[in-house]
């Protein structure tokens, strides 16, 4: 995403928001955001950090389950269907808002990156086993069933 960021044109087709996929009819762009991850300072660089870190600790459990051709058709159907749920999140509080300013907001904001995989698959694990101890960010311990929401 380095190089991605340079270049507007090409950014479009990796955001996933409802002007790129409503309005361009960008829809793989509903695939494609997971390999996007803008860093424009240090928070976003520490995000992606965290968020490659989670992805590499939840996501070789869920192949192993799986297998690795369904794990790749897993991936797929889990990020496009995060995003479709995003994209119709955000045309409803578009639809209820009445600021001219708020509607351009929620046009523009974006889901991206590897989040809504790692999301899926920390809960899939706290419904699997809900009293486990489970570490958060090093920080705490708490029961998994209570994980993805103290994220």
């Amino acid at each position: 995403s380095l190089g991605i960021s340079r270049m507007p044109r090409l950014q479009r087709h990796f955001l996933c928001n409802l002007s790129s996929v409503q309005n361009r009819k960008y829809f793989w762009t509903m695939l494609l955001s997971a390999i996007y991850r803008p860093c424009s300072d240090f928070n976003d660089v520490l995000m992606a950090g965290a968020e490659l870190s989670m992805f590499a600790s939840h996501v070789p459990s869920r192949e192993r389950e799986l297998g690795t051709l369904r794990f790749l058709l897993w991936t797929v159907l889990t990020q496009m269907g995060t995003n479709i749920f995003f994209l119709l999140s955000m045309l409803l509080l578009r639809r209820q808002t009445l600021d001219k300013r708020t509607k351009r907001r929620y046009n523009l904001f974006c889901n991206q990156g590897l989040w809504p995989i790692v999301m899926v698959c920390a809960t899939l694990r706290a419904l699997k086993n809900p009293n486990v101890l489970v570490n958060v960010l090093g920080m705490a311990e708490v029961q998994a069933r209570w994980y993805p929401i103290s994220l």
